[in-house]
């Protein structure tokens, strides 16, 4: 399991608000997200729930073929396939319409490879990376 970076920072509207590119406030998506996490009762089960209903092949493919730089949440739901980048929009979308605060990570994955992954913030504790992408937690500890 990936470790937690600490903080003692809280989750402020930042972290758990829609955005432009995540519409956390989407009737839509709320529908979507409260089926996905209907028998979760903590933010861990919605956050492993979320995860495994966005592993690749599951119910969004994964593709290497570039479509859009950012192909948008409610796009990417709609065709059913998109980047790391979509799976990780998808995954702070449907964690903040969870009301689990989250948000996105990009960079070199591995140091060769440009990525976007996701954090989670786990109150009194700190930072946890997963990456929706992979379907689950970074193990490389970055």
């Amino acid at each position: 399991e990936a470790p937690l970076t600490p903080t003692s920072r809280k989750a402020g509207p930042e972290l758990l608000s829609p955005t432009e590119y995540w519409p956390s406030d989407d009737p839509e998506i709320i529908k979507l997200a409260a089926e996905i996490t209907a028998t979760c009762s903590t933010p861990q089960q919605k956050i492993d729930a979320i995860l495994k209903w966005l592993q690749p092949g599951n119910n969004i493919t994964f593709t290497e073929t570039l479509t859009s730089a950012r192909a948008g949440v409610k796009n990417v739901l709609s065709q059913k396939f998109g980047q790391a980048w979509d799976f990780s929009d998808c995954f702070v979308t449907l964690a903040r319409a969870s009301k689990v605060p989250s948000r996105q990570v990009c960079g070199w994955f591995f140091s060769q490879n440009a990525h976007v992954w996701a954090e989670v913030l786990y109150e009194s504790a700190g930072w946890k990376q997963v990456d929706p992408t992979s379907g689950g937690a970074i193990e490389c500890g970055i």
